[in-house]
């Protein structure tokens, strides 16, 4: 399922998933499907890409992953005149809350869908329908540095044209001091924490899910969270 999740998100994706079935498998380890990965984003963009020392911007990371392929659409149907359109908008996985307009994730999701337009033909307002092309079952959320304070919600609905779809919290990334880690959260709601220098290949049990505010998740020491995980 998940390998043909991430088919639907970019190619760079699928790569990912093919190499996640060559671990699960004990043909690869993590390091190999990355580095092919690596190089493959390298080829497609050297300058945001580099090799050596020189940092890559994490929105640019998720931007190739995650937004390359269109998964649905927004339609916007007029109670008025009857006149529908559908948006040039293309509903990607990926989600980024460039700036801070509203206290948590889950308010901002709920902003957008409620944000209306006119109708062009009589200028009255129109409905609003996101459609997946299959239900969704994962979305990565994206923060600028203008919008990192932000309450990290423990799920998150999404409406659509077949009904609302709740996604959980499965991780989340973090940033500072040029370094990255990552807190995964479990089918259990288990709290894991890694980081690839302090505890390489272990991950560190930091308790339950319900042990932590949506206040207390938006950091992890002195690094403040640059993207979540919602999946099913």
């Amino acid at each position: 399922m998940w390998s043909r999740e991430f088919g639907l998100t970019s190619s760079f994706a699928s790569k990912l998933a093919l190499g996640f079935q060559k671990v699960s498998a004990k043909e690869k380890n993590l390091e190999d499907i990355r580095n092919i990965v690596r190089k493959i984003l390298n080829r497609k963009d050297p300058a945001a890409f580099p090799y050596g020392t020189s940092g890559v911007d994490i929105s640019d990371l998720l931007l190739y992953i995650f937004a390359s392929k269109g998964i649905g659409k927004i339609l916007y149907n007029c109670m008025n005149c009857g006149a529908s359109t559908i948006s040039a908008i293309k509903v990607t996985t990926l989600f980024t809350i460039s700036v801070k307009k509203y206290p948590s994730i889950q308010e901002h999701i709920d902003a957008i869908a409620r944000k209306t337009k006119k109708c062009s033909q009589c200028s009255q307002n129109v409905s609003k329908t996101h459609k997946y092309n299959s239900p969704p079952r994962l979305r990565v959320i994206s923060f600028s540095q203008q919008s990192q304070d932000i309450k990290i919600s423990k799920s998150i609905t999404l409406e659509s044209e077949s009904g609302p779809t709740t996604l959980n919290i499965h991780g989340a990334i973090y940033y500072g001091g040029a370094h990255f880690v990552s807190r995964i959260i479990s089918p259990t709601d288990e709290v894991w924490y890694h980081d690839g220098i302090e505890t390489k290949r272990q991950y560190f049990r930091e308790g339950h899910l319900i042990d932590f505010s949506e206040e207390s998740l938006i950091y992890r020491g002195n690094k403040v969270c640059v993207s979540v995980i919602y999946a099913v």
